[in-house]
């Protein structure tokens, strides 16, 4: 895509260019935005400033328009979300004098200018601060943010740009043990002095902390180097320990770069750049021995010979069973299940689908009315597809997306047995005491699958953490590798789920697996064999901490892809790994948490009192009736928990394959 990069004169948005190159996105403009005439440095959570002054001669050197703007707002709205979480509201009347407005001037009046412009290239490694609030405006204005630095270690990614010929000198530094004296200096020069004050000082290397700012000179896109032929240096802070000092560019010039191919094509560029920077890593090393594990499993001889046992299935249709809608409220906590757009759970052809998902949120509203809830309350939704409505996804994304703003709930999208096009199942907490934290990162990078829409890949709601179901998309260019390599997919997939709990609520989340689903896609033409060795390589690649898991077979996956992870976390409870020597008192009685999965053969009696959510999975021939009956043998005479139906061709459990049915339990 043509895109338009965000440029600061640092190391890390010019480095991020060269990732977009690598990655077949075209830089056609720069823009960047700076203090008002006459102002050398200001203070912003979101915007370097030091060395602007020398911004237009970095334009000149790449060969691309510059586009600026002044920074006229503040740093209002300092949270970690931005934006109202509210559908269709930008944000509050504060927000508008917050300096992100000025972002969106900036890249509004690039779209005006450049109706090309498809992309925003931002260099953000760490800050959820920046990535969260270009982010918002980008999806404002339409455009993809691609920020291939993200979460990238920070030595690795030193030393990589070091060898690629990133030539950055120091501008700014702000303590950690920097000075005056290393103003000026390269990053090559620099680089054993980060990591020895890294360790001294835990000092972040490439000062995402704030401790130091460039100003790249040369770098393999320059078609010129550029020299800083005067400098003027001005300490703010001349403490030996925290000195804060900075560069102000006086006078530029240009030195010419002998034997730069001035004249090589957009292909050409590309390919040197791809051979510049080697093959971008996909699976992380310990996602690779996972691969490796998987892939014996899954080829493993011994399979093809054991025998399907899978009865012979009556086609039941479904035409005709009603399906009606339950919430349920538990303390805080509320679950809504089988929503659909019909008042009788019948689909009728002569209504639209345009009309059948507005009709399925205007069900959900009410039903989360009924316990004092709204759309703004929920964690987590799954959208239950038919085959057809799958093929219709986009346009259901799209109406989907009128209901959410910033923050959005988690969200599992799959295609099952059923007669209608879209169900809702959902789970909601309400609780005005506590905070919600939600981690949706929607920028192109290495890291995991960019949500570009409208769902989170985590949401935090008390002590339970949601995750979005993920399916292994490649995070460079969310396409799924083909042909098809089920160990990868398998790997990718986990790899995605692991990146994403690791780096919620800032990395300090502490907990352990909840239990959750795997769908596994069906294979067209499969005798019930192909399905169940993807189920046994997939058992073979779940994390042991992930707790209880059922594998259910889905007639189609967004995208086409072989498997979704559907897994959710809780907290760990505090002083749980503490070395005390205090032990637990074997007679207390604790509520049931996690999930539990119920069986013909694992039968057991269950106390519904701590049950929020029950999906009842179930295999056409087995009918709602029987469902009913076993759940009612399960729980006894006392009201039934929220139920969810799910109708699909194959069950199983870590145990267990071939199931008729199994109700999965959600606890508190």
């Amino acid at each position: 895509m043509k895109v338009v990069a965000l440029l600061s004169g640092g190391k890390d948005s010019v480095f991020n260019l060269l990732h977009c190159i690598a990655n077949d996105h075209e830089p056609i403009a720069l823009a960047s935005l700076g203090p008002p005439l006459g102002q050398d440095e200001m203070d912003s959570y979101m915007y370097q400033t030091v060395g602007h002054s020398g911004l237009s001669c970095i334009a000149e050197a790449l060969g691309l328009p510059l586009l600026t703007e002044t920074i006229r707002g503040k740093a209002i709205n300092v949270g970690g979300e931005y934006g109202s979480r509210e559908a269709l509201v930008l944000g509050s009347e504060a927000e508008a004098e917050d300096e992100t407005e000025d972002l969106f001037r900036l890249l509004k009046g690039v779209k005006d200018k450049l109706p090309q412009i498809q992309g925003v290239a931002c260099g953000a490694i760490l800050s959820n601060y920046q990535r969260v609030r270009v982010e918002h405006v980008c999806s404002r204005l339409g455009l993809t943010p691609i920020a291939y630095l993200w979460e990238r270690s920070q030595p690795e990614l030193l030393r990589e740009m070091v060898l690629a010929g990133m030539n950055s000198v120091l501008v700014k530094v702000a303590g950690a043990g920097l000075g005056v004296q290393h103003l000026g200096k390269s990053l090559a020069q620099m680089e054993p002095i980060l990591y020895r004050l890294n360790e001294k000082y835990q000092l972040h290397v490439c000062g995402e902390g704030g401790e130091y700012e460039t100003f790249t000179v040369d770098c393999p896109l320059f078609h010129k180097k550029i020299i800083l032929d005067k400098t003027t240096t001005i300490v703010s802070n001349g403490d030996s320990f925290s000195t804060v000092a900075h560069l102000h560019l006086d006078n530029c010039t240009f030195e010419p770069k002998p034997g730069y191919p001035l004249t090589e094509t957009w292909e050409e560029k590309r390919e040197r750049i791809r051979s510049l920077l080697g093959p971008a890593v996909v699976l992380d090393k310990s996602s690779q021995d996972v691969k490796e594990t998987v892939k014996r499993e899954y080829t493993c001889e011994a399979l093809e010979k054991l025998p399907v046992e899978l009865q012979e299935i009556a086609c039941l249709s479904l035409k005709g069973i009603e399906i009606h809608p339950t919430v349920l409220r538990r303390g805080e906590w509320v679950t809504v299940a089988e929503v659909t757009g019909f008042a009788d759970g019948l689909f009728r052809e002569d209504v639209s689908l345009n009309e059948e998902v507005h009709a399925c949120f205007s069900r959900l509203k009410d039903l989360l009315a009924e316990h004092s809830a709204t759309l703004l309350h929920l964690s987590h939704l799954t959208l239950y597809l038919s085959p057809a409505a799958m093929a219709l996804f986009p346009a259901i994304n799209k109406i989907y997306s009128t209901y959410f703003g910033s923050s959005p709930p988690t969200r599992a999208c799959v295609s099952v047995v059923s007669n209608y096009r879209i169900k809702l199942e959902g789970v909601a907490r309400v609780s005005p005491s506590s905070e919600r934290k939600a981690l949706h990162v929607q920028s192109l990078s290495y890291w995991a699958a960019a949500n570009i829409g409208p769902y989170s890949q985590a949401v935090i709601a008390g002590d339970k953490l949601f995750v979005a179901g993920q399916i292994p998309l490649i995070p460079a260019s969310l396409t799924l590798k083909r042909p098809l390599d089920y160990p990868f997919e398998i790997s990718l997939s986990r790899q995605h789920l692991s990146r994403i709990v690791e780096r919620v609520d800032e990395g300090r989340w502490n907990g352990t697996g909840d239990g959750g689903i795997c769908w596994v896609a069906e294979v067209e033409g499969d005798d019930g064999r192909e399905w169940n060795r993807r189920v046994h390589a997939a058992k073979t690649g779940a994390h042991e901490d992930w707790g209880p898991i059922v594998y259910v077979s889905a007639t189609k996956l967004p995208r086409d892809a072989s498997v979704e992870w559907q897994i959710s976390f809780r907290r760990t409870p505090q002083g749980a790994d503490s070395d005390d020597d205090e032990q637990p008192n074997p007679t207390e009685k604790h509520p049931p948490s996690g999930s539990k999965i119920i069986t013909f053969k694992s039968y057991e009696h269950v106390d519904p009192a701590s049950v929020i959510l029950v999906r009842a999975f179930q295999r056409p021939g087995f009918t709602l009736d029987q469902v009913a009956t076993f759940a009612q043998k399960v729980f006894g005479a006392a009201a039934l928990p929220t139920i969810s139906t799910v109708c699909c061709k194959h069950i199983a459990t870590a145990a267990e394959t071939n199931l008729d049915v199994a109700l999965q339990l959600l606890y508190l």
